[in-house]
């Protein structure tokens, strides 16, 4: 009875209502929660948390089709080349698990700790993004899969995924350093999400670009491979100026679990067409290759990112100062250049099954 309810009062009308409105009153909040009692903070964390868990455990949503690596029963019809394999979601395990963990943490603190300061800062960008995180599961379903409607839910978890970068600059400003309970505690979590949520948006914003009926094949693939890019190219940003290695790992997790989807895409459909039982599915693995070795790259651009950030805060003092432009300038020079080399090798031999 609830959930039918529910589902009666999720329009699109009332759905883009409710995410302008918290879109509105955001600054807002995040001023609220500066001054509130520190006992509001704590409580209004775990109201936030449950929402957003409670809205994730929903049935209905377009979760399973689009890790479900192109089968025909997604209403993309497997256009699009930014779908990532099914073990790539596990990520939600540790960033739930670990948020559960954040709002629970935040309990033992006092109020006279100069955590607690921070933690108001942080609250109020991260209770925002739990509720457009809320906003995308209710629009991420099937009723919105027509007439452009998928760019809400993508429009939403990228406005989830700024507010946690919100949240996670706080942190990251901070000159005090903190132990690794702490770390573990509070910014890991947050960091796992913030990252998944940048990958997520570009996967919705894709799906809801190659979902049109109008769409080409050739530039669902173009866009797709600017995705990615932009992808690695944001990952190494991030790792490199908040000195947020994990950021870049989530990403290069992300990136993988995209290039393994493509691998048995283009798997399953050679098996099919070798045993005569369907034609290649050239539409929705059109560009395929070269999305499968951007995709390898960039999650290895953004692990040797995260590397080198990671030696630079354990060992500051060994050969690492400044790294910063020339960690940067290694990265994106040799995304770039292997980026155009796998563009020029394709450009000089004949077109193969699944390039462009």
């Amino acid at each position: 009875m609830m959930s039918a309810s529910a589902s009666s009062l999720n329009t699109p009308p009332i759905i883009v209502s409710a995410g302008v409105i918290l879109l509105v009153f955001s600054p807002v909040i995040e001023m609220f929660f500066i001054s509130a009692p520190w006992s509001i903070v704590r409580i209004a964390s775990v109201v936030s948390y449950v929402i957003n868990f409670v809205a994730t455990g929903m049935p209905g949503r377009l979760d399973v089709e689009i890790s479900a690596d192109g089968q025909v029963a997604s209403p993309r019809d497997g256009k699009t080349l930014l779908a990532p394999a099914f073990w790539g979601f596990l990520i939600w395990v540790p960033i739930y698990l670990g948020e559960l963990v954040l709002v629970i943490g935040q309990f033992f603190i006092p109020e006279a700790s100069p955590f607690s300061t921070m933690q108001k800062k942080i609250t109020g960008p991260l209770i925002v993004a739990q509720l457009f995180m809320s906003l995308w599961c209710a629009a991420f379903r099937p009723k919105y899969s027509k007439h452009n409607l998928m760019y809400i839910s993508a429009a939403f978890i990228s406005a989830a995924a700024y507010f946690l970068s919100r949240a996670h600059a706080i942190f990251a400003a901070q000159p005090r350093p903190y132990s690794n309970t702490y770390y573990t505690t509070f910014l890991l979590p947050l960091t796992l999400h913030f990252s998944w949520t940048t990958a997520a948006s570009l996967v919705n914003f894709n799906g809801a670009f190659v979902i049109r009926k109008n769409s080409v094949p050739r530039i669902n693939a173009y866009i797709g491979h600017a995705s990615v890019m932009i992808a690695t190219i944001i990952g190494v940003i991030i790792s490199i100026q908040r000195l947020a290695p994990v950021y870049g790992l989530a990403m290069s997790w992300a990136l993988l679990s995209v290039a393994d989807s493509l691998k048995q895409r283009m798997k399953r459909d050679a098996k099919k067409k070798a045993d005569g039982n369907g034609k290649e599915n050239f539409v929705g693995l059109q560009g395929a290759k070269t999305q499968l070795r951007l995709s390898c790259l960039g999650a290895f651009v953004c692990l040797s990112a995260s590397t080198f950030v990671y030696l630079r805060k354990i060992k500051p003092t060994v050969g690492l100062q400044g790294a910063r432009s020339q960690i940067f300038l290694y990265c994106l020079g040799a995304f770039v250049c292997l980026s155009v080399s796998t563009y020029m090798y394709q450009k000089r031999i004949r077109p193969r099954q699944y390039d462009i």
